[in-house]
């Protein structure tokens, strides 16, 4: 670098077409977050309807494929944290591993959808539709929209 000039500043963040790893954005496929797909259908695009005052649990993942075991982690926090929802958030693809053996969206929405049996879960991919590829966006980004709602980070392994 020159005289005078800068480094740029680290933020977490990835410039366009590329990923962030320890504040270095990276560019190259893996972790190329893939357009919203035509074909999911719009009311997954958009983040589920809550009241102030609820108590809603936000479980997030690629669901590649979901299966008895996530909706067992889903039930249990349902019940056991006692929450009025349960969001279970289909991501458009982990930004830090490769995606091109990822199912469509729309289909891993739709394996989510069947198994699910409690209306108070919420399968949604509204991340998708505001290109947000981090946890910490996906929160700031949901209690910035949800004032007055008490959001519970909900994780399996």
């Amino acid at each position: 670098m020159g005289a005078g000039s800068q480094a740029p500043k680290a933020t977490g963040r990835a410039p366009a077409g590329g990923r962030a790893v320890h504040g270095h954005a990276v560019h190259g496929h893996a972790g190329a977050m893939p357009e919203p797909h035509a074909e999911v259908d719009a009311r997954y695009l958009r983040m589920p309807h809550v009241e102030k005052g609820m108590q809603v649990g936000l479980f997030g993942g690629s669901f590649n494929p979901p299966h008895a075991g996530h909706a067992l982690v889903a039930e249990i926090a349902l019940r056991r944290l006692r929450l009025d929802q349960l969001w279970w958030i289909v991501t458009p693809g982990n930004p830090l591993k490769t995606t091109s053996r990822l199912p469509p969206l729309a289909e891993r929405l739709r394996l989510s959808e069947a198994c699910v049996t409690d209306p108070r879960i919420k399968v949604t991919a509204f991340e998708a539709a505001h290109r947000v590829r981090y946890t910490a966006d996906t929160l700031q980004r949901v209690r910035a929209r949800n004032r007055g709602v008490d959001f519970v980070w909900i994780m399996g392994s």
